[in-house]
């Protein structure tokens, strides 16, 4: 896991703010009230131990080893994976833009 941003983790979020999360690099952790509840009573217990985020397995490990799972989109875990946002995947894809773009070229357009 990119250790750049730190996930958040809630049993609900706003959309707003869930969305955005994702466009600024933030994983956003839905998991139920009990287990976040469970979570922030070990933080708020025992200062200093650690909680780990795998994005990759989808899970959520608390300081006495427990995983708790979530789920995630496909496109927006690869994104995280990769460290892109939505102008790195255009840019990404710039060759194939242009390409298109010369064989429409002909197309008139309105306005």
């Amino acid at each position: 896991m990119t250790r750049s941003r730190a996930p958040v983790s809630a049993p609900s979020l706003g959309d707003i703010f869930f969305e955005n999360g994702f466009k600024n690099g933030v994983l956003a952790v839905i998991l139920p009230m009990p287990d976040v509840a469970h979570l922030r009573r070990q933080l708020n217990e025992r200062p200093g131990v650690t909680v780990t985020v795998d994005l990759e397995a989808e899970a959520v490990t608390d300081p006495d080893g427990f995983v708790h799972r979530f789920e995630i989109d496909p496109f927006r875990k690869e994104m995280l994976l990769r460290g892109q946002d939505e102008i790195a995947l255009t840019r990404g894809s710039a060759s194939a833009i242009r390409a298109f773009e010369a064989m429409h070229a002909d197309v008139p357009r309105a306005g």
